[in-house]
């Protein structure tokens, strides 16, 4: 399946974010399982070349997940970890109000 290209940065900073947050993560309670769910729909929806705001909200879910991580403390990621998966995710969702398409 060929990304569209406007999605291709995006795409591979998510791939390494879901492989990162495998690593950091793995799949040992309940938060996690949903992490690695809405991680996998994000690639999906980006892969498919949604529109940009479908992707963003996406992005927003990933995020509010994260501060469910930040909350828990040190039993899924340390903290710091979390702020950083968090300001990336911020950064890509910034990104994506720049495609073309979005509106």
């Amino acid at each position: 399946m060929a990304i569209p290209p406007q999605y291709q940065q995006i795409y591979d900073q998510t791939k390494n974010m879901q492989f990162r947050m495998n690593d950091l993560v793995g799949h040992t309670n309940p938060t996690a399982t949903l992490l690695h769910n809405e991680m996998h729909q994000l690639t999906t929806d980006i892969e498919l070349g949604k529109n940009p705001r479908d992707i963003e909200n996406r992005i927003k879910v990933v995020q509010n997940q994260m501060h469910q991580v930040e909350h828990q403390g040190q039993s899924l990621m340390s903290y710091g970890h979390a702020q950083e998966i968090h300001h990336t995710f911020e950064n890509m969702r910034q990104d994506v109000r720049h495609f073309g398409n979005y509106s």
